[in-house]
């Protein structure tokens, strides 16, 4: 999860906006696959990850070592896997793979 929260904070202190970089990582991708959207349903157990817009003072380097100075960044607050919460900090409970 470190590498895409720090891929987003990126996209974002570039200057795309909020709803863009989160389509760029959620719904472009599965369209691109020609997958069927991920929805949330009654009766249907959840699976979503919560995240969180902060001020920043970072400075976070591609891969090729150019550096990016990140005045936002883009943190995860809480997981819901199989309908049940967890905070970012925490662990979900055992009992299954995550698919």
């Amino acid at each position: 999860m470190r590498k895409l929260r720090g891929l987003l904070s990126k996209l974002l202190c570039l200057g795309m906006g909020l709803r863009e970089v989160v389509a760029g990582a959620t719904t472009a991708p599965r369209a691109a696959l020609r997958l069927e959207p991920a929805l949330l349903e009654p009766g249907r157990p959840a699976e979503f990850t919560l995240f969180g817009v902060e001020d920043s003072d970072l400075v976070l380097a591609d891969s090729y070592g150019d550096e990016l100075a990140v005045t936002r960044r883009i943190m995860p607050k809480a997981v819901v896997w199989r309908g049940v919460y967890a905070p970012a900090a925490s662990r979900l409970p055992t009992g299954g793979s995550k698919p």
